[in-house]
C-alpha cells in the first residue's frame, strides 16, 4: 500500500531530478507563412496557439515526426 509520505518522497526525488530551475517561455502553437501579416512600416506575426512552456518543446515534438 501506497501511503502519502511515499508520494511526498517520490515528488521530492522526481523535483530535485527535473531541476526545478527551468523557466517557461513563450513559445509558438502553429507558426507558418500565412501568419505573417504586412504592415504599413513593419511585418507582424500572429500565432494564435501560442503557449507557456519548456524551451526544448520543439526538440521533443521533432522527433516524432
Amino acid at each position: 500500500m501506497i501511503t502519502i509520505n511515499s508520494y511526498l518522497i517520490i515528488e521530492i526525488k522526481l523535483l530535485h531530478l527535473l531541476n526545478n530551475s527551468i523557466i517557461s517561455l513563450l513559445l509558438h502553437g502553429d507558426l507558418w507563412s500565412g501568419n505573417l501579416i504586412s504592415g504599413k512600416n513593419n511585418p507582424y506575426f500572429i500565432d494564435s496557439a501560442s503557449y507557456y512552456g519548456h524551451c526544448r518543446i520543439d526538440f521533443g515534438t521533432n522527433l516524432y515526426v
